[in-house]
């Protein structure tokens, strides 16, 4: 199922639900696409909780969500690494001196 325009086309129904976002037919890309998997997958941002909605004087709705954007699993492990820890997949997170968070959420303590 389509929605928006210039959609990329499924030829192998790949996904259950498309929302294009293209400029023209020749010009076709998606905005966010679901698959039968229930995947979902954003050419951008995902923002969650978002209520204030206006319309400007050239007539586009926007939205003030309040910083409340969602991180990639990518972003935060770039984040940890740059901060000097380490990314996912069996990684300890160090929340505070002598305190632990691991993988599974599990928080420990070095006292």
């Amino acid at each position: 199922m389509g929605h928006g325009k210039n959609n990329v086309v499924d030829k192998n129904n790949i996904f259950a639900e498309i929302v294009g976002n293209g400029n023209d037919y020749n010009s076709r890309s998606n905005a966010s696409a679901l698959d039968w998997s229930g995947n979902q997958y954003l050419a951008g941002n995902l923002y969650v909780g978002c209520s204030d909605y206006s319309t400007t004087s050239n007539g586009l709705t926007t939205a003030n969500c309040g910083g409340s954007k969602v991180a990639t699993e990518a972003y935060v492990d770039t984040a940890v690494a740059n901060a000097g820890g380490s990314g996912s997949g069996g990684a300890t997170y160090t929340a505070g001196t002598g305190i632990n968070i691991d993988e599974n959420n599990v928080i420990s303590n070095t006292y």
